[in-house]
């Protein structure tokens, strides 16, 4: 039978292919390997600062592909093969899988799901251990190949060990000890510490004055006081904020470690409300964190945002990198570091001093580059170790493990007297460690990116406008569209920090007073004065509770609407009379009007982009903006002229309509029309300072409601991807004691 001769000249290059890819399989899975391990290093340490897409889908991918693809290798190199080479490549394929720190795992399902990592980390050292014993028994390098497996078990097995101890079932029971801790009275025996010396013991009756702020060695108190050994003094290893706030030695050594070892407290007490189970405090408890981040007269919001930026930063290493094991970044962190790094250079050393050509195979079962790529693979993998270790000795969590073990030798300083040998060495420990201070530099002063989303329904009801004149090649219209968008986008200039900054100081002035007797009813109160705002103090018409009878997807775009009325209004005036003051008496206005409009629109993405961090449904909302964007572009479709003054018109227009031909008409207006009139209402009830006010006091208690969830998922999966403003409110209320709070169905009685 005649053959096609295209047909023979593919097939010809296809198996040319294929005897290639054979050749080279194993070097190029060995490549990539290495590549994507560099490539999660190198991104773990980045994604939490950005909200790059791009970035993130890298991160996905290369978190995804290198196991398939390092455990495919591994099946190649269980064949026959070159067993010289492979005695090397498969224990630094176990370090692949285990190296990068900085993510354990890809989102918290990952961790869940540690049993199945678990059994798969175990065939593949199995399979790693059978390549080292079937090519040991010739091979030069054997002890090289034993250390490499030494490290990438280790790295692997600490891998999943991270998996494990971020799982909702280990996050409950390393909270236990912490929660057992608040809860107790404290009439025990406790060593008080002062100005970095121990007070000498104090009768038994005595009452245990320490803060329930642990910052560590609760696991140690929870053993012993398990027991009720009358033997051991269960606080011995407990190291408290207040026992950091009164070490002045600390003080000098670093003044910032205070707020890092607060911020490392409340991350112990926050981690179980990470399973979404509700966290039972005494309000005392509470009373005692707004003391703490609230003093009176003292307050400093930079100080509370610095401090919740470092607990979410805290909350992401226990989540989604090997930060979750405690321990990993911290005192044993540093023995298990410098131990790789020693027995990885000692492996480069002795494969440097041979040639290349002494670890190639001869014959079929060569591999290609196989003594330049095991050199280059073993480089790279003592790099990776040097770089995680320079990461881990400047972190938080070994800030916090110096101060804390600081604490614990001053402790053993004073009380070994008699022992001139122990007190020589507890000291001489402790000077080391107070000058550690000095290398492991000072925290970062933002962990998460300064940004806050801003959407706008007049911004993309103008973009429509722009397409539908785009489809009709309208360039004049085109041109009249992007004028008004930038007047639109120029009104105000939104600052991420002086939005932070602001909330958190008008969250200060609104819980300043909170006491446990009120706690309930401040709770209320802000569902309340989002649902129904100024009713319980100006009592002015009904036209200022817009959702009275309705949910929080309309209650918010209402809002929105009636503050995008007074933005046009207020480009109109800037335009006929522009203001050129800059005295101080305009910059409370000023600020009250920028907040508003950057609040306004910060909420309407949060409602839109981030639904599920908000207690809106995305089944309602999303629809129901469709529908306003609809009617809206309609509007500025009536005005192409005047698109800045189209609210202001088709305000009039609607309330000029006939009654009949408007109530037909309800259910595609009235959400419009609600918001049109909630706006020009209030233009006409205040004047301009006093109406950006008003409009910022509702926006600050729409954001504080939307802050309040229950569900953590959403907020920790958002860590991973940049972190939002939100949540830094939400951790924040969450310390005052503001729990879920229901939609209040009436107003309170006065």
């Amino acid at each position: 039978m005649a053959t096609c001769p295209g047909s023979t000249s593919r097939s010809s290059i296809f198996d040319s292919f294929l005897q290639t890819w054979k050749e080279w399989q194993i070097t190029i899975l060995m490549v990539l390997t290495m590549s994507l391990q560099l490539l999660l290093v190198i991104t773990g340490f980045l994604r939490k600062h950005s909200s790059n897409s791009l970035l993130h889908s890298a991160v996905w991918m290369a978190f995804i592909a290198l196991d398939a693809l390092a455990a495919y290798a591994m099946g190649l190199m269980l064949g026959e093969g070159c067993d010289t080479v492979f005695l090397l490549w498969a224990p630094i394929l176990l370090f692949h899988l285990g190296a990068a720190d900085s993510v354990s795992a890809y989102s918290p399902a990952d961790n869940e799901l540690w049993q199945r990592h678990g059994f798969k980390m175990t065939v593949e050292i199995v399979g790693a251990g059978y390549i080292l014993a079937r090519g040991g028994g010739s091979c030069k390098f054997l002890a090289t190949g034993v250390l490499l497996f030494i490290v990438g078990g280790f790295k692997y097995g600490e891998r999943v060990f991270a998996l494990w101890s971020g799982s909702a079932e280990q996050m409950l029971r390393s909270a236990r000890p912490i929660y057992k801790f608040m809860a107790l009275d404290h009439h025990h025996h406790h060593h008080h510490q002062r100005d970095g010396t121990v007070d000498p013991p104090q009768p038994e009756s005595a009452a245990y004055h320490g803060a329930t702020l642990i910052v560590s060695g609760e696991a140690n108190w929870y053993r012993i006081h398990q027991r009720e050994s009358d033997h051991d003094d269960p606080f011995k290893e407990v190291v408290t904020y207040e026992a950091v706030v009164r070490c002045r030695d600390l003080k000098k050594a670093a003044r910032y470690i205070k707020d890092v070892c607060l911020s490392y407290a409340l991350y112990k007490i926050y981690r179980r409300r990470l399973t979404n189970l509700r966290i039972h405090h005494k309000d005392d408890d509470y009373e005692k964190v707004r003391q703490i981040l609230f003093p009176a007269g003292q307050l400093s919001p930079l100080r509370i945002i610095s401090v919740i930026d470092m607990e979410l930063s805290f909350i992401y290493d226990g989540v989604f990198t090997k930060g979750s094991m405690g321990g990993c970044y911290q005192g044993m962190g540093v023995v298990t570091r410098f131990l790789s790094i020693m027995l990885l250079f000692i492996c480069a050393m002795d494969l440097l001093a041979l040639d290349a050509a002494h670890i190639a195979c001869e014959g079929v079962a060569s591999v290609h580059l196989a003594g330049e790529l095991t050199i280059l693979l073993v480089t790279l993998a003592l790099l990776v170790e040097c770089v995680q270790m320079f990461k881990m000795m400047r972190s938080n969590w070994m800030r916090v493990w110096l101060a804390c073990t600081y604490i614990r030798l001053q402790r053993r300083v004073t009380s070994t007297h008699d022992d001139d040998y122990k007190h020589s060495w507890y000291r001489w420990s402790a000077g080391v460690l107070y000058g550690a201070f000095r290398y492991v530099g000072t925290p970062s002063k933002r962990h998460w990116e300064e940004r806050i989303g801003q959407r706008s329904i007049v911004l993309d009801s103008m973009t429509a406008v722009w397409w539908h004149y785009a489809r009709r090649l309208e360039v004049e219209g085109i041109m009249r569209v992007k004028d008004a968008q930038g007047g639109v986008r120029n009104i105000v200039d939104v600052d991420a920090s002086n939005v932070h900054y602001y909330l958190i100081e008008h969250m200060a002035r609104k819980f300043a007073d909170v006491t446990p007797h009120n706690l309930a009813q401040r709770r209320d109160q802000i569902a309340r004065s989002v649902r129904f705002p100024f009713g319980g103090q100006e009592r002015i018409g009904p036209q200022f509770s817009p959702a009275s009878d309705s949910g929080l997807e309309q209650a918010v775009l209402n809002w929105h609407v009636a503050t995008s009325v007074c933005e046009m209004d207020l480009i109109l005036n800037t335009r006929s009379a522009p203001d050129h003051s800059d005295d101080s008496e305009s910059r409370r206005p000023e600020a009250a009007k920028t907040m508003s409009i950057a609040l306004s629109r910060y909420c309407l993405h949060l409602l839109i982009a981030r639904p599920k961090l908000t207690p809106g449904d995305p089944d309602v909302c999303h629809p129901m903006y469709a529908q306003l964007r609809q009617q809206l572009t309609r509007i500025f479709l009536r005005q192409p002229h005047h698109m800045e003054s189209a609210l202001l018109k088709d305000y009039r227009v609607a309330e000029d309509q006939d009654p009949e031909a408007e109530a037909g008409n309800e259910l595609e207006y009235a959400s419009l029309d609600e918001g049109i009139r909630l706006g020009r209402a209030i233009m006409d009830h205040w004047a301009p300072a006093e109406r950006w006010a008003k409009f910022a006091q509702v926006w600050v208690d729409i954001t504080l409601y939307m802050a309040i969830a229950e569900n953590a998922h959403p907020h920790t999966e958002q860590l991973a991807k940049g972190g939002e403003l939100l949540t830094h409110i939400w951790v924040l209320l969450g310390h005052l004691g503001f729990g879920q709070i229901s939609w209040i169905s009436r107003p309170h009685a006065p």
